[in-house]
């Protein structure tokens, strides 16, 4: 993913494609108002390639689905992975950008899990996650979450395929809280 989002002339020509092709379909001239970078487990990449330049860190709004990952032996390799979204994180919880992240229980043996990658998040901008029983969309149960401005991280049980697939449920609501912010259906 991340060569199609690597340095701001892609990004722009990846906006530049998608107002051509609704405009196509719309039979009319369309400008992107507001652009959301979103991604779901190893999408991620494309993300932080998008992130790491000055284009892509103008994306209005940031959504992760359980993937945020980093190398889990080399500390500075775990860092620099994370830089990227950390720098947004704190644009979002100065409320000047809008992030979501959540992440499952899975924990991988050859990376840093996403809960481990989101937590990290939390720490560097003061936060902690509160612990919740609650039941969300797809039967997922929501045990963490921390919200400091716009940065919002919820944390879900579950160790299986199947509750990293389920997640994708968490879009709709995401995308409804991003419109109803935006003042759009």
């Amino acid at each position: 993913y991340a060569p199609l989002l690597t340095g701001a002339h892609a990004y722009r020509a990846t906006i530049a494609a998608v107002e051509q092709t609704i405009a196509k379909r719309v039979g009319r001239e369309m400008r992107a108002r507001r652009v959301v970078l979103s991604a779901w487990s190893a999408g991620f990449v494309g993300v932080a390639a998008a992130l790491s330049n000055e284009a892509g860190s103008a994306a209005d709004a940031v959504i992760l689905i359980d993937g945020l990952h980093a190398p889990r032996n080399d500390r500075a390799a775990f860092e620099a992975q994370l830089d990227p979204f950390l720098k947004y994180a704190r644009l979002a919880a100065a409320g000047e950008r809008f992030m979501f992240i959540s992440h499952s229980s899975i924990d991988p043996p050859d990376f840093a899990s996403t809960t481990e990658s989101a937590h990290y998040l939390e720490e560097r901008l003061e936060g902690r996650p509160e612990a919740v029983r609650r039941e969300d969309a797809f039967g997922l149960e929501l045990v963490w979450r921390s919200s400091r401005g716009n940065f919002h991280v919820r944390g879900y049980a579950g160790n299986d395929k199947a509750d990293h697939c389920a997640q994708l449920a968490l879009l709709r609501d995401v995308y409804r809280t991003l419109g109803g912010r935006w003042g759009t259906p």
